[in-house]
């Protein structure tokens, strides 16, 4: 049997999903005092969060759990105020991992609330960076829409004075979908488009629509965590083209009884999955199914996030303490 396996470009780990694993993993070589405390897990990514947990990082999902001035790192979905406000009078050492991207959306928000304005989010609500984005209101009221059927409910109370604003890890086009019918409804809403969705998201969207557009696939394969909002919304696409689609954790997530003679599949991965993963999987096709390897670069990333700044004193002191 011979397949031919289209590999998406980009793929996998986001600018700030490196920055949170390097420094996440870096941080065991420079904190002595054990263990070290994560909120949350730092990545939603199952096969990253165990390698953590062998290094001895412990995961809570209440901070009141964390010892007095012990370390803390939060993840790169953001925290609430309330979090860090309780994390400041625990004297906890604290360093933050949230995405600059999800930052950005924290400071857009809250400027909107500065303004007067009530927020209409455009997310899942049991997501953590939901949860962190929307713990930074103290003062403005939200409602939260997570798909466009969500709109016709809405029942703000003030119409005039309405902002919205997205999760950074949703499909792009069913975003625009659900904005145009905020801004049908409610014609003085203001607020961001759809470039509130980061750049690493609307990459692995096009990327993964570039190769359906340009070739016949039959199969799609999204490797990611379930628990992964960009992977889900990735492997989702499939149902726009009408082409099966399937998330997968890993190479041993594949069913055979999914691949047929001269099938053509399209390969993808979620933000937070790791390259060895995608790697096991190309490997995989090969040796079982002598798969004709096609990489598809739809654009270039060049994106670099640097670690904040107790990180890199961490760092620092670590470096000068081993010369």
């Amino acid at each position: 049997m011979i397949i031919n396996l289209y590999i998406s470009n980009p793929r996998g780990f986001c600018a700030g999903v490196t920055n949170a694993i390097k420094a996440s993993n870096e941080l065991f070589q420079y904190i002595k005092e054990r263990p070290i405390y994560f909120y949350h897990e730092i990545v939603h990514n199952h096969f990253l969060t165990k390698e953590l947990i062998k290094k001895g990082a412990i995961f809570v999902n209440n901070i009141s759990f964390v010892p007095d001035e012990s370390y803390v790192i939060f993840s790169a979905h953001g925290v609430s105020d309330e979090i860090e406000r309780i994390a400041n009078e625990k004297n906890l050492k604290i360093i933050d991992l949230t995405c600059p991207l999800v930052r950005k959306v924290h400071k857009e928000i809250q400027l909107h609330q500065k303004n007067g304005m009530d927020i209409i989010y455009i997310g899942s609500k049991n997501h953590q960076e939901a949860k962190g984005t929307l713990g930074r209101l103290n003062e403005s009221k939200f409602y939260i829409v997570e798909d466009k059927n969500d709109v016709d409910t809405l029942k703000p109370i003030q119409i005039e004075r309405l902002a919205y604003i997205s999760q950074t890890t949703l499909n792009v086009d069913k975003v625009k979908e659900i904005i145009e019918k905020i801004q049908k409804r409610f014609p003085n809403v203001v607020g961001a488009n759809v470039d509130s969705i980061c750049h690493a998201t609307k990459n692995r969207q096009n990327a993964l629509k570039n190769i359906l557009n340009n070739h016949e696939i039959d199969l799609i394969l999204t490797i990611g965590s379930d628990i992964s909002s960009n992977s889900n919304k990735l492997a989702e696409i499939g149902s726009e083209f009408k082409v099966n689609s399937y998330l997968i954790e890993d190479k041993n997530q594949i069913e055979s009884e999914w691949i047929e003679q001269n099938m053509k599949i399209a390969l993808t991965a979620g933000a937070s999955a790791p390259e060895i993963l995608i790697n096991e999987t190309i490997e995989y096709f090969e040796k079982n199914y002598n798969a004709i390897i096609h990489n598809v670069v739809f654009i270039e990333e060049d994106v670099v996030f640097h670690p904040p700044r107790l990180f890199r004193e961490l760092k620092k002191r670590f470096e000068t303490q081993n010369i």
